[in-house]
């Protein structure tokens, strides 16, 4: 499978998938040019699978440790500053 990254574009935005856990994504450094990895959470929706490495959003299910496996519905509320701030609904 691959993935396809899922970007929420205005606030109210939303997706429900089943949270598949987190893998690592490479990223160009848009100041140095620089190749470098980060977390990216990572979602099956629709049978397909997903990837949004969002700082905030990662954090999110890493502090709230939500187990692979469970259904979630993920909403975009706001901008704060260049951050994306996001809502996690455990579904099910």
């Amino acid at each position: 499978l691959t993935n396809a990254y899922i970007e929420l574009e205005k606030p109210s935005d939303s997706f429900k998938g089943i949270f598949v856990g987190f893998i690592k994504m490479s990223v160009t450094d848009k100041v140095t040019g620089e190749l470098r990895s980060m977390d990216a959470a990572q979602f099956l929706i629709d049978k397909k699978m997903h990837i949004n490495g969002g700082v905030n959003l990662v954090s999110q299910f890493k502090r709230s440790s939500v187990p692979s496996g469970t259904a979630v519905k993920v909403t975009y509320i706001r901008k704060d500053g260049n951050v994306k701030v996001y809502e996690l609904t455990l579904l099910g």
